[in-house]
């Protein structure tokens, strides 16, 4: 009698375990945005980069370093900025 019993307790529980839902969390999606690219372009030591504007409206050039050699977003200068045309708050 007790054999049965453990053998029913043991399928109810597996039952139970099976009908339960099984949840997933969400996965995260990375918002993509693509920086415009604009027809200019700015240079150092003979090296023409494409300048982007970014979602902010702030203008910059991807470098290269030369140690790691990562790609890197090197921002341009204040006064460059203004003859692009961003405006800042003065």
């Amino acid at each position: 009698m007790k054999k049965l019993f453990a053998l029913l307790l043991l399928v109810l529980s597996i039952s139970v375990v099976a009908g339960a839902d099984n949840f997933t969390a969400p996965t995260k999606e990375k918002s993509v945005f693509t920086d415009t690219t604009t027809t200019h372009t700015y240079e150092i030591k003979n090296i023409k980069y494409d300048i982007f504007k970014s979602k902010n409206g702030i203008f910059y050039i991807w470098k290269t370093s030369s140690k790691t050699n990562k790609k890197y977003k090197y921002y341009l200068p204040k006064e460059i900025q203004k003859q692009l045309g961003h405006k800042y708050k003065d």
